[in-house]
């Protein structure tokens, strides 16, 4: 059974470096498909915290729904 708190309709992922998810970003913009990033994180948690707000930077989310 899931976790309580997943997102059960889209796989998020890393990118190695901010500049790779955006070309997988606009990729996937350009192919129609719906991929982005995560949400915002909350403002204590951006100015506390770097690792979160490094990893933050680098994920792009696949959605689950896709087909071809």
């Amino acid at each position: 059974e899931p976790h309580p708190e997943s997102c059960p309709w889209t796989f998020p992922a890393y990118a190695p470096s901010m500049e790779e998810r955006l070309r997988w970003l606009n990729w996937g913009w350009e192919m129609g498909k719906d991929f982005f990033s995560w949400p915002t994180l909350p403002e204590y948690v951006l100015r506390t915290s770097n690792t979160a707000t490094e990893r933050w930077r680098r994920i792009v989310c696949f959605p689950l729904h896709i087909e071809d």
